[in-house]
């Protein structure tokens, strides 16, 4: 916002809509967790270790030719998600949906940063599931692993060090250490799910917020359609609104853009209804969901031979002219 003018006026007239909705949605995504540490990896120059993570790491291609590769990418992210902590806006999401009965949020995130956060399993849909559940590769076998903490090779890595550069050295890591399912013996993967169609068919929609998402990826681009649709009013949270938000609507009276880091805007512009936290409540929510990561993070990794060379793959991890695979063969 240009001055605190402009944040105070929309603030107003906001509030009185929020107060008065009754079926309100949320979309949120990466831009949410930047402030918590977790890098987006989106853009351009984005890198882990010289792969473009959204097209080359994050797809069955990496799985299938690669799998060590892939899972070393799968447990750092992990690792990062587990040492790094919910915001402000994390708990200011959390406590709309108590306060909301009937308030849906549609995350894209799969870092456990809302869980966490203490945010109503009801109330919160992963389309995209979480880096902590994992299903079995045979798609014959059922078998799947829910809110795993455990690191298959992160042991491996030299944690001291960003190992998303690749002139950091890591230790190799062999087939037999990556995850595999205790029934059939296969290979596990991240497990992803998709529930949200019925929320929008029990009636017309309130309000949306868009929480640090580019909406550039879908289908969850196509609630916030889905919610216009339906009736909803549009509120932006992030360091720049969405380009295609920004050309259909008119910021004003009847929708809202925040600028700024959605950590800080989110408690502020939703006090009215979530009112305003002096830290107890989400200190009592972090030590309540986090005693088992405190664990698990006082393992001391094994000593860093700086010797050993770092992983280098003998085939491209893509390995196919398919660079960037639709949304349903996405896995990360």
């Amino acid at each position: 916002m240009s001055s605190s003018q402009d944040f105070v006026e929309p603030c107003v007239s906001f509030s009185q809509k929020l107060q008065n909705s009754l079926r309100i949605v949320a979309l949120i995504g990466a831009g949410l967790s930047t402030s918590s540490g977790i890098p987006t990896f989106r853009g351009k120059g984005s890198s882990w270790r010289g792969f473009n993570p959204s097209q080359e790491l994050s797809n069955p291609y990496c799985l299938q030719r690669n799998p060590v590769l892939f899972w070393q990418y799968c447990d750092w992210r992990r690792y990062n998600c587990i040492k790094s902590s919910p915001n402000a806006g994390h708990f200011s999401l959390a406590r709309l949906a108590f306060a909301k009965p009937n308030f849906l949020t549609i995350s894209q995130n799969i870092d456990g940063l809302s869980e966490r956060a203490g945010h109503d399993p009801p109330s919160l849909a992963l389309i995209h599931g979480s880096l902590f559940d994992s299903e079995c590769c045979n798609d014959s076998c059922d078998y799947a692993e829910y809110d795993g903490l455990s690191d298959h090779v992160i042991e491996n890595f030299n944690v001291s060090h960003d190992i998303s550069d690749a002139t950091v050295t890591i230790l190799p890591t062999t087939l037999s250490q990556l995850p595999h399912c205790s029934q059939c013996g296969s290979l596990m993967r991240p497990d992803t799910v998709d529930r949200i169609d019925s929320w929008f068919d029990q009636g017309p929609v309130d309000l949306i917020l868009i929480v640090g998402t580019s909406l550039n990826v879908f289908p969850a681009a196509e609630y916030v359609d889905r919610a216009i649709e339906r009736g909803a009013r549009v509120a932006v949270f992030d360091i720049e609104a969405p380009d295609r938000v920004e050309d259909d609507l008119q910021f004003g009276a009847d929708h809202w853009y925040f600028q700024g880091d959605a950590s800080k805007t989110l408690p502020e512009v939703l006090k009215s209804v979530i009112g305003s936290d002096d830290g107890q409540a989400m200190s009592k929510n972090l030590a309540d969901n986090d005693k088992k990561i405190a664990v698990h993070l006082s393992t001391t990794p094994p000593a860093f031979d700086p010797t050993l060379k770092s992983l280098t793959p003998s085939f491209p991890c893509a390995g196919s002219t398919d660079a960037n695979p639709p949304l349903e063969k996405r896995i990360l």
